[in-house]
């Protein structure tokens, strides 16, 4: 019902927070199944959160029409009369209104609001380009060394590295290679073609006809625009095939997007405060999709007549095909952000280190024992404060011995001092959770026994109020019988000194070396021009897999942990902690740009591939249910050549369909059907292949021969798509291989310890020569393909001046 909408959303919301709650304090099985019911609840609610401004619109434009009537009726109210008995009868009429107006509210409370949850399909809005900004290469400064040149190696065995050379070459690399290369992949083509689709689609529907041309004129522009139209569906098509789309989608990929428990159980994207890498606009793409997909793929069993039930299925396999594409996307963005929440705070505790003392500890319930004295400063803070409320309660009763003013002043002492060190402690319990590995500062410490010995002094107060106060010891004796059953530990019982080997920072600084190292190999050293050279088919799917590999390839995970057997090696060698964190602290910083950078250009190719997927499906599903729309006259003349009313709809106008008449009398030129020479045809109908003689007259005589047999057009583009979807099916992961971060011996001393980089580079640049060579014959096919463009765009401008 329309009135009880926002009130669930509101309790699913509550039912998310509650699991996500129950969950920390569950085992390792109960989490995993609790996590899958939050991100139920989580999905369920963002989809139907799409129609809450909607609903909620509705419900309070039909409450401003009543309110209205109540405020008009007001006014016409009389309460002035003197009679007693008019008063009663305006009395009864108005409770008699207000009562009518209740119900009719109360029936607008009960509305249904199914029709409302309807999936929005493209709309003005995708027109626009989404915001795919970029991190400024040169508002990055570069990290200085913070120690003098050779003071530190870093290696193992037998074998060393200069540290400070391989940080300059750590920092270079980042800063002139992976950032560059990473920032070229930006989907701009991706928004580009989706914006170029929706618009040519709006275009096509806004087609009319003039009402003052004759009816042959205006029947033979209705048959260009139809034309034009048809032709616009098979480059969709082909472009959708040349940008990487598959149209042989596995059956498990195709029954995955199919599946809505599957769909809601996929990671949660999490809540970035950077705009550059919020998904708001990419998750309002994804749940609109999960509307329209199974309406699309409901309609091929009843679609419209003008598309075949082949090509309607072929567009809908590249739908398919796009759609895995981002639901991977995006699985793997989600963990990588809350990876890279997990380096930042990481990061952000080691630079708390750096500037407190040496001394740090850790402890396997060291968080569990900060919350419990968070919770019982707080409980004291709450009793403190009923206190004072219990001592002016007395005085307000007037009693011949008033409450001494000391006690109020000693009472105020405590629990401002009581509120002090709940924040120090609230601000203890925030930094220690910031890294798994818990550990506590120096000064963190001191924050913990001053709250001990603080509850330790606040129980013999209030022992020594309920001696020195009589007349008030119902307000302190349940404070000490409470303050009795409360049991705090020691805080040294709960910390010791675990065992970790010395070279732990030499390790993190291993796979720092490593993941570069490895990212290094998978670019080129010529950044843009190596783009510019490659070759255009595959464009999406080729730069998306590039993109969804580095993400993988920043391997956070491994990072992450060296960073917690950093925090181990400072909690029991204490004493070099300054050294320790000198040696490291440049490298992360500089990975945490690489990271932020890749994981920014990671969110706007998932945008871009769930808008353009979003626009797809709008187009889809609006032929599915209207066909190739004809279009209306200028003046809202429909009347054809026979006198007849034909309906007029508005439509996107693309596709490729069977005709009602035999259209090649008014083909002039044979690049207006230049389009559609290649695409598969249906194999025709017994009831067509008699129209075959009478049409034969009209058919329009092509130079070039159209490839296949002589009734049946045979099935090449299955077999073209089979081809092209080999690199397809292959998994990044088994076309890329990564080196072992965690292997000492695969940091490359020619890379890190050599200012002049590997000896290499010469061969890569030859053998790059000598592909550029063997590409060169395909000069010869981009000419002729340019060649056609012009022609057929010619036969286009001149079939456009013969209509008018």
């Amino acid at each position: 019902p329309l009135g009880e909408f926002d009130v669930r959303m509101r309790l699913l919301q509550t039912f998310e927070h509650f699991i996500l709650h129950l969950r920390h304090k569950k085992d390792d099985d109960q989490r995993v199944t609790l996590g899958r019911i939050h991100r139920v609840l989580r999905s369920t609610r963002s989809y139907f959160d799409l129609f809450t401004a909607q609903v909620l619109d509705r419900l309070a434009t039909q409450r401003s029409t009543l309110e209205k009537e109540i405020r008009n009726f007001i006014k016409l109210a009389s309460w002035k009369d003197v009679n007693v008995q008019a008063l009663k009868a305006s009395a009864q009429r108005t409770h008699h209104q207000l009562y009518k107006i209740i119900r009719k509210f109360r029936d607008v409370l009960r509305q249904p609001i199914s029709e409302q949850l309807q999936p929005q399909t493209a709309d003005n809005l995708e027109t626009k380009h989404l915001n795919l900004e970029n991190i400024s290469l040169s508002s990055v400064p570069s990290m200085p060394f913070p120690l003098p040149e050779g003071e530190l190696y870093i290696g193992s065995s037998d074998r060393s590295i200069e540290l400070p050379k391989a940080f300059k070459k750590f920092d270079t690399f980042i800063t002139d290679q992976l950032q560059p290369f990473i920032h070229s992949r930006c989907p701009h083509v991706v928004d580009d073609l989706a914006v170029g689709i929706i618009v040519g689609a709006k275009e096509l529907a806004a087609l009319s006809v003039p009402s003052n041309v004759t009816p042959e004129k205006r029947q033979k522009q209705q048959k260009a625009f139809l034309v034009r139209k048809r032709k616009a569906w098979s480059d969709l098509l082909k472009e959708l095939k040349r940008a990487g789309f598959s149209v042989n989608v596995k059956p498990d990929v195709v029954r995955q997007n199919a599946d809505r428990r599957w769909l809601r159980e996929q990671p949660s994207m999490p809540e970035m405060q950077e705009s550059s890498m919020s998904m708001r606009k990419g998750e309002v793409y994804f749940n609109r999709l999960l509307g329209l997909l199974p309406d699309l793929r409901s309609s091929i069993s009843n679609h419209h007549s003008d598309l075949t039930t082949r090509e309607l299925q072929r567009g809908i396999m590249f739908l398919e095909s796009g759609f895995s594409m981002g639901v991977q996307s995006r699985s793997r963005l989600a963990a990588a952000l809350e990876q890279f929440d997990r380096l930042e705070r990481a990061t952000k505790r080691l630079r708390m280190i750096h500037s407190s003392s040496k001394t740090i500890r850790t402890g396997a319930n060291l968080v569990d024992y900060i919350v419990y004295t968070k919770n019982v400063l707080s409980r004291l803070s709450d009793t403190i404060q009923e206190i004072s409320k219990g001592l002016q309660t007395y005085d307000s009763l007037q009693p011949k011995i008033k409450v001494p003013d000391q006690l109020k002043h000693e009472a105020r002492a405590v629990g401002e001092s009581i509120a002090l060190l709940l924040d120090r402690v609230s601000t203890v319990s925030e930094n220690v959770v910031l890294t798994t590995l818990n550990v506590l500062l120096a000064d963190e410490h001191n924050t913990l026994l001053d709250a001990q010995k603080h509850i330790s002094d606040i129980t013999g107060t209030f022992q020594g109020w309920a001696l020195r106060y009589h007349r008030l010891r119902y307000l302190f004796d349940p404070v000490n019988q409470w303050m009795s059953s409360q049991e705090i530990p020691s805080l040294g019982s709960i910390l010791g000194v675990p065992s970790v080997p010395q070279e732990s920072s030499d390790a993190l600084i291993n796979t720092l070396l490593v993941t570069v190292q490895s990212m290094i190999a998978k670019c080129p050293e010529s950044v843009l021009k190596n783009h510019e050279e490659e070759d255009d088919d595959h464009y999406l799917s080729r730069d998306h897999r590039i993109v969804w590999d580095f993400t993988q390839s920043l391997n956070m995970s491994t990072i992450i942990s060296g960073i917690d057997n950093i925090l181990l090696h400072l909690a029991v060698y204490s004493d070099n902690q300054n050294e320790i964190l000198q040696r490291v602290t440049p490298f992360l910083d500089a990975y945490q740009r690489l990271v932020k950078g890749q994981l920014v250009t990671h969110c706007q190719w998932t945008k871009a591939v769930f808008k353009l997927n979003y626009v797809l499906s709008s187009i889809m599903l609006t032929l599915s249910k209207q066909g190739f729309c004809q279009p209306p006259d200028m003046e809202d003349s429909g009347e054809g050549e026979d006198g007849d009313t034909k309906e007029s709809a508005g439509g996107v106008g693309l596709g490729e369909g069977s005709g009602s008449e035999n259209v090649s009398k008014e083909i002039e030129e044979e690049s207006q059907v230049e389009g559609l020479q290649n695409d598969a045809q249906e194999e025709q109908n017994k009831e067509k292949s008699d129209e075959k003689d009478k049409n034969d007259d009209d058919a329009l005589e092509m130079n070039e021969d159209f490839g296949g047999e002589m009734e049946d057009v045979p099935d090449t583009e299955s077999h073209d798509d089979a081809e092209s979807d080999k690199e397809s099916d292959v998994e990044p992961e088994e076309q890329l291989g990564d080196l072992d971060s965690s292997d000492p011996s695969a940091v490359d001393e020619k890379i890190w310890g050599d200012e002049k980089g590997p000896e290499d580079g010469k061969q890569d640049d030859k053998t790059d020569k000598d592909r550029s060579k063997e590409q060169s014959g395909e000069s010869e096919v981009v000419a002729k393909e340019g060649r056609n463009r012009e022609k057929e765009e010619k036969g286009e401008k001149e079939k456009e001046e013969a209509a008018q």
